[in-house]
């Protein structure tokens, strides 16, 4: 779903179909109807006049971009696309050779050439849907055929190809950049006003301010595995931003905001591919480790109406921010932005007010507070003259300890030691500020509270104004049916107090677990985690002796020196500062204490994200002790995993094993009934 103006959502149906919703109607226009196509699987996007619908799709299939290099010397990234696109052109060039020579059985027939190409064009598929899942396809009004997939590069990234829908007359346009035959786009979206557009290629950005318009080149500097401008990298994807877009349009569409990340030198991260090929293939990518470079970043404005005219935002002069990160862009008015700046650690964040126009930054608010580790870096609301911005901050609440809650600060840099107004208190989170009525003095945000409405959840859209209006956009009713024959755990939450530390617990439990077991087997306790997960789970095992009677582990972190730096500098500083902490932290000390521990190790070899060498490193200290383990191993998956077959064969392996660990012992029964009677 997505809010295209005041009054107004567009929506993608479960059949595929493109719909806009006027709310104040309630009548649908039908923008794109699927009747004839299968677009479930395409990202689709509506520009702001509700003219042109821009859809991800990749039309060849060898066209597939997966960021990798070749080079053996200078192990520089590359692009995987450009190899698979040479090996086509290689072959295509054997096969005119043939055709032109013959072969020593003698030349083909048409029918031949037709059935090898068919064979060719069916092998090309079957690989394809073997890396990126199965290829959807249409017909268009033009009688030609278009074909969708898109290939995940990380968590949140992809890069496809892209078209333009024209929903006047359903004439379907490739989107490409000038001079390019076939192109993967890096990302493609629209701008906030008529049907503006960018998209990155090969780094750079590119602008178009309207569909026919030529693109207009914003940025040079862009460079492979080195600099990219306007998208996360690996640390801002999965660290900092949490999302793939490294930019900002103005409101008004007139200036847009984007990062430049530069990875010169930063170590690259090497992730083997073993199937496919006589050789394994490489893909490299930055990736700092916690102590080494991290990526130098900078934030830039450039103008869009009228000649281009690009400046860098100059942050104050703070010790805080000389090696830093940007964890949040947030545009105020068409020429002023918030931006915040965290310093390496991330223990300290200054907040500032950037003039678009002349590239000054002022420094608004700057905050010490471990809290800062927890909490993604919110966007604030600022008042309309811009006097007053709004957060939330850690507030104390008598005994019950801090909670974050709305606070008014003076954005004047001569009252900049101003103490915080808070606006709200008790013991519950504003999780969030939305939005800022000042005209009806309302705020708009959200908060936690225990759940109220059990059930298959519905989405509604509510007026504001009138809070008894609302419009379902999704019952969710077939979800409803296919689970009201199904037995859901009982989910609890319940907070452990230990020292001076509250230890907030989830527990999953089955229908009727009370009822049915009103006590725990002790004797019969398992173990599983994955990623950090993985750690405690070891850690668990470790500092305990035979309390569980097994434990299965995916894709852990062993040590925080190999991870990444944003996150284990969070949490344990820098390695060079703080030694001991890391070595505490480390799995790779006392392995011995895992050594009579029943545990399944399971790990992806093209983890990006936990790398296998976690695992190997442990790997190699469990065989010295001679531990007792189980491992499983899954060629070239990632930290989620891509194939259906790989994802089926987890979780069977895991109910297998668990089965066989926890399933009902007789002699551990007799055991159990002699203690009992000796009691």
């Amino acid at each position: 779903m997505l809010c295209s103006a005041e009054n107004e959502v567009v929506l993608c149906t479960q059949q595929g179909h493109v719909l806009l919703q006027h709310l104040n109607t309630n009548l649908t226009t039908t923008l794109l109807d699927n009747s004839t196509m299968d677009l479930k699987s395409v990202k689709i996007q509506v520009s702001a006049d509700k003219r042109y619908i821009l859809m991800a799709y990749n039309i060849r299939s060898i066209t597939l971009a997966i960021e990798t290099s070749h080079s053996m010397q200078g192990k520089e990234e590359g692009a995987e696309s450009e190899r698979l696109l040479m090996e086509r052109e290689r072959e295509r060039e054997r096969e005119r050779e043939k055709r032109g020579k013959g072969t020593e059985e003698g030349p083909r027939s048409s029918e031949e050439e037709e059935e090898k190409c068919r064979e060719n064009r069916e092998q090309g598929r079957k690989s394809q849907e073997r890396k990126l899942g199965s290829t959807v396809c249409f017909a268009t009004f033009q009688g030609s055929t278009v074909c969708f997939a898109t290939f995940q590069v990380f968590s949140l990234s992809f890069t496809a190809s892209y078209v333009l829908y024209t929903v006047a007359s359903g004439e379907v346009l490739d989107l490409i950049p000038a001079g390019v035959e076939v192109s993967v786009l890096q990302y493609a979206a629209w701008g906030p006003q008529e049907n503006q557009l960018i998209y990155v290629f090969e780094n750079d950005i590119y602008y178009k301010a309207d569909v026919s318009s030529p693109a207009m080149r914003l940025t040079t500097s862009g460079k492979v595995g080195q600099e990219v401008n306007g998208l996360s990298d690996w640390t801002y994807e999965e660290e900092i931003l949490l999302k793939y877009p490294a930019h900002w349009w103005s409101k008004d569409g007139a200036r847009l905001a984007y990062l430049k990340i530069n990875n010169s030198a930063t170590p690259l991260m090497e992730i083997p591919h073993f199937l496919g090929g006589t050789y394994p293939s490489n893909m490299l990518y930055p990736y700092p480790k916690a102590g080494s470079s991290i990526p130098v970043v900078g934030l830039f404005v450039v103008n869009l109406y009228g000649p281009a005219h690009t400046l860098e935002m100059i942050p104050p002069d703070s010790q805080t921010i000389r090696e830093s990160y940007i964890s949040m862009v947030n545009w105020i008015t068409s020429t002023r932005l918030a931006v915040v700046w965290l310093n390496r650690v991330q223990n300290q964040s200054v907040l500032c007010v950037c003039e678009a126009t002349t590239g000054a930054c002022a420094e608004k608010h700057k905050m010490a507070k471990d809290l800062l580790q927890d909490q993604n870096q919110e966007a604030p609301l600022f008042s309309a003259d811009g006097s007053q911005f709004y957060l939330t901050l850690p507030a104390k609440q008598g005994a019950s300890g801090e909670f974050r809650h709305i606070a008014s600060l003076p954005a004047q840099p001569a009252i900049l030691s101003a103490s915080p107004r808070f606006l709200t208190s008790g013991n519950w989170d504003v999780a969030q500020l939305c939005a800022l009525d000042e005209e009806n003095s309302k705020m708009y945000g959200w908060s936690t509270s225990p759940q109220t409405c059990p059930g298959v959840p519905k989405v509604t859209i509510h007026s504001t104004g009138d809070p008894s209006r609302y419009t379902v956009v999704e019952e969710n009713s077939l979800l409803a049916t296919s689970l009201s024959v199904k037995h859901l755990p009982e989910t609890l939450y319940r907070t452990i107090s230990s020292d001076s530390y509250d230890l907030h617990l989830k527990l999953s439990l089955p229908p009727g677990w009370l009822s049915q077991l009103p006590y725990i087997d002790g004797r019969r306790i398992a173990l599983y985690g994955k990623g950090f997960g993985g750690y405690l789970t070891l850690k668990i095992l470790r500092a305990t002796e035979q309390m569980f009677r097994c434990s299965a582990v995916m894709a852990p972190i062993t040590d925080f020196r190999l991870y990444s730096a944003a996150f284990s500098e969070r949490y344990l500083g820098l390695p060079g500062k703080e030694e001991h902490a890391y070595m505490s932290a480390s799995l790779l000390e006392d392995v011995h204490k895992l050594k009579d521990q029943n545990f399944l190790l399971l790990h992806g070899t093209a983890d990006a994200r936990v790398h296998f060498q976690h695992s190997a490193e442990l790997l190699s200290r469990l065989v010295k002790v001679k531990a007792n383990y189980t491992l499983q191993l899954y060629p070239d998956e990632g930290h989620t995993f891509r194939e259906e077959r790989s994802i089926q064969h987890l979780q069977r392996s895991l109910l297998h094993y668990f089965h066989n660990c926890l399933q009902h012992d007789p002699l551990l029964a007799e055991e159990e009934e002699e203690e009992e009677e000796e009691d």
